[in-house]
């Protein structure tokens, strides 16, 4: 299969499910180790280290502690793509972070005060559970 051949649904999700694992484990990491913004020289280097072993050409210290990868292509459409590396500073109660308690992760979901988290289909009934 060349470059430019489309592949299936099928295929993309068994090559997406391949390296599920992997994701997940750099995802574990990065949540160990919240950086806050401008402070990101951790999770930067991760980044940077993974897209160098992949043969992407890559830019660091972009606006501080940011990184581009630079991807070629053929004579087609560009594509940019952003994703955002720091933590938010976010205090949580039933936080149980080992390295870092009174920091996490901006995906934290914000708890409902009467128990439940909004957005992931929990009855406010089956709160106290």
């Amino acid at each position: 299969m060349s470059n430019s051949d489309p592949i299936s649904s099928a295929e993309l999700y068994a090559r997406a499910k391949a390296i599920q694992p992997k994701i997940q484990a750099w995802r574990w990491e990065i949540h160990r180790h919240p950086e806050l913004s401008f402070t990101e020289h951790r999770t930067a280097g991760l980044v940077n280290a993974e897209l160098i072993s992949l043969g992407v050409q890559t830019e660091t210290e972009v606006a501080k502690t940011g990184v581009v990868a630079r991807i070629q292509g053929g004579d087609g459409p560009t594509v940019g793509l952003r994703a955002d590396m720091d933590a938010l500073p976010i205090e949580e109660e039933r936080l149980r972070v080992r390295q870092h308690p009174a920091r996490y992760y901006a995906r934290l979901r914000p708890r409902h005060p009467h128990g439940y988290a909004p957005g992931r289909g929990h009855a406010p009934e089956r709160a106290g559970r």
